[in-house]
């Protein structure tokens, strides 16, 4: 039979014991927290730094994609020049090695248009200028007539084609180098258009 000390004591001890219990309770549940809190701020910051490595790496797949189009741009236009330089060059070479009929049907287009009122001294090439006869520019005169203008053959000068119409005050060149410069992009717009159709339609 308990006395009453040991009820007393017996008391003590389940309140002991309760109090433990609670505060390993409250411990536990602490813990618990903190770890879900933990858990909770590790899984957030690996989202982030998913989310940066994600946006990080769209950023530098743009920055490559633009770069490589604009190089893919610069190469495409630089071929396309090259092209349009070999037309170009070719033409030039074509007319230097035209026969007598086109060549002189060329030399009378350019005279007609690019002679100025008054004489005018045609100077050729050494190559060309046999091929330029009186009666071709007899031819000429009488149509340039009309307008004041006259022209007459003189010695052969130092070109590679074309001429050179000498006035007292101005000489015109009409070289086809000389021509092709003064009409450049003209003629690069008119190539481009021909050789590179399809990419305007």
């Amino acid at each position: 039979m308990d006395t009453g000390l040991e009820k007393i004591l017996k008391k003590i001890e389940e309140d002991c014991d309760a109090e433990i219990k609670r505060i390993i309770d409250a411990a536990e549940r602490e813990a618990n927290e903190f770890y879900c809190d933990a858990e909770k701020e590790a899984l957030s910051q690996k989202e982030k730094r998913f989310e940066k490595a994600k946006s990080d790496s769209k950023a530098r797949i743009s920055i490559a994609v633009k770069t490589f189009e604009l190089e893919k741009r610069n190469m495409l236009l630089k071929a396309k020049n090259q092209l349009i330089d070999e037309a170009i060059d070719m033409a030039v070479e074509r007319a230097r090695n035209l026969k007598d009929e086109d060549l002189l049907s060329l030399v009378k287009n350019l005279i007609l248009k690019h002679s100025l009122k008054g004489e005018g001294v045609l100077r050729f090439s050494e190559k060309d200028s046999p091929r330029i006869t009186d009666f071709f520019l007899n031819e000429v005169n009488s149509i340039l007539k009309n307008a004041g203008k006259h022209v007459e053959k003189g010695e052969s000068i130092d070109i590679k084609d074309g001429f050179v119409i000498e006035y007292r005050d101005v000489n015109i060149n009409c070289t086809y180098g000389a021509l092709l410069k003064g009409m450049e992009d003209e003629i690069r717009e008119h190539v481009h258009r021909v050789l590179f159709q399809e990419d305007i339609e």
